[in-house]
């Protein structure tokens, strides 16, 4: 064979085979399939509760075949929209929240290529009590429990004629 480096996407090779003293001779073909490049993909995160979200991933090489996967870690896209091959849309059912490495394969997962940054599916944020529930003074100190808060997440609290009252909607 030739070195890889001078393969097309389909190579075709004269060869000779000696079995037993017997020569055979023939042609092989041979489909060489670029592996993908991932340069960039975004959004960088999702929802825990989106029932429903897309990934969009550019690079190089993307193949509009049957055997082209695209993954958030294990799991498959439920469907990929191939745009040219430099960019696919990768569609996912709602995922646990973690942190996945976007990966694609052009030869149905016999090998991927992954990125080296991470998609984020984000916790939802549950209050489940707030302290006090009314407040009468602008700069009083209210208490959130709950679970998947993070860093800048903010509060929001609406005006009416009996203080400031916490709007559990705008979390």
């Amino acid at each position: 064979f030739p070195p890889f480096s001078t393969l097309t996407s389909k190579s075709i090779f004269d060869f000779q085979l000696t079995i037993n003293l017997q020569d055979y001779f023939g042609s092989l073909s041979v489909t060489y399939i670029m592996p993908p490049v991932i340069s960039a993909f975004s959004p960088l995160f999702s929802n825990s509760h989106e029932q429903y979200f897309s990934v969009n991933v550019t690079g190089l090489n993307f193949l509009d075949s049957s055997g082209l996967i695209c993954k958030l870690g294990e799991y498959n896209a439920y469907t990929i929209l191939y745009q040219s091959s430099t960019s696919i849309l990768c569609f996912f059912s709602t995922l646990p929240a973690n942190t996945y490495k976007v990966r694609v394969s052009n030869n149905f997962g016999n090998d991927y290529t992954e990125t080296n940054t991470w998609f984020q599916v984000i916790q939802q944020i549950q209050v489940t009590s707030v302290f006090p529930k009314v407040v009468t003074a602008k700069g009083a100190v209210v208490f959130l429990k709950g679970s998947g808060f993070r860093t800048g997440v903010k509060c929001v609290f609406e005006v009416n004629e009996d203080g400031y009252t916490f709007n559990n909607d705008d979390i």
